[in-house]
């Protein structure tokens, strides 16, 4: 049985996490598409319960409700216990210091299989799970950030989800959900490295988004973390109904 590693810096590591994420059983897969085999979760102890409440939080998050099943891909080996401590040092990947989780596909009791490399005929509800992750965690690379990544979502460890306007791990996200999710026909084009995509045109649509259906008065993502929260939580929620 194939065990991958997902992890954080941490200073424990914990081999025993089970076949679940929350509840929910995890299966691992090579390829998009297969529903891969029934996999032993590995992970250091601190970042399992953000796994487990980003589960949790389909519950009132989406009219879907909570996932009944996850699939996964990623290096099928098992990290060393010392990934947790290095801070990454010495590598440049999250994966090498099993640091990260590759979304591939999610399955629920109301819907057929989600499975992230079929965007073109699922925009919104795939920018809908992208929200998901957004809400929980920074470096959430999906769908448009680039083509390693068109077939999965790439979760990883890191604890600030304050938004960056000149971040195209967000923006790629932000301006593509705008679009996919509430109507809007923004350029989604990568700009020059520190562009800053937060134009006065995405600002006020952002803003519409939130006073309209996220219950922010005064919206401000740039200045207040919550406020980018809640525009991820009302992404998920219609993304996915």
């Amino acid at each position: 049985m194939p065990r991958v590693s997902c992890g954080c810096i941490s200073s424990g590591w914990n081999d025993s996490q089970g076949q679940s994420i929350s509840d929910v059983p995890l299966y691992y897969t090579t390829s998009s598409y297969q529903p891969g085999s029934r996999s032993t979760l590995l992970c250091c102890d601190d970042f399992k319960p953000r796994l487990d409440n980003w589960v949790d939080l389909w519950y009132s998050n989406s009219y879907t409700g909570k996932p009944t099943k996850i699939v996964y891909y990623g290096a099928a080996v098992d990290k060393t216990p010392q990934g947790c401590n290095q801070n990454n040092s010495g590598s440049t990947s999250r994966h090498e210091n099993g640091g990260a989780f590759d979304l591939v596909g999610l399955d629920f009791s109301s819907r057929s299989y989600w499975w992230n490399d079929n965007y073109g005929n699922d925009k919104q509800f795939t920018m809908g799970v992208e929200a998901s992750c957004h809400r929980k965690f920074k470096y959430s690379l999906g769908h448009h950030y680039n083509s390693a990544h068109h077939d999965h979502i790439h979760m990883d460890d890191s604890y600030d989800v304050a938004y960056g306007s000149t971040s195209w791990a967000m923006n790629n996200f932000l301006l593509n959900s705008l679009n996919d999710i509430f109507g809007y026909s923004f350029n989604t084009a990568k700009q020059s490295s520190g562009h800053n995509y937060y134009s006065t045109a995405v600002r006020n649509a952002v803003n519409s988004v939130l006073t309209s259906y996220g219950g922010v008065s005064n919206p401000n993502i740039l200045a207040y973390p919550l406020h980018w929260e809640a525009y991820c939580r009302t992404a998920w929620l219609h993304g996915t109904d």
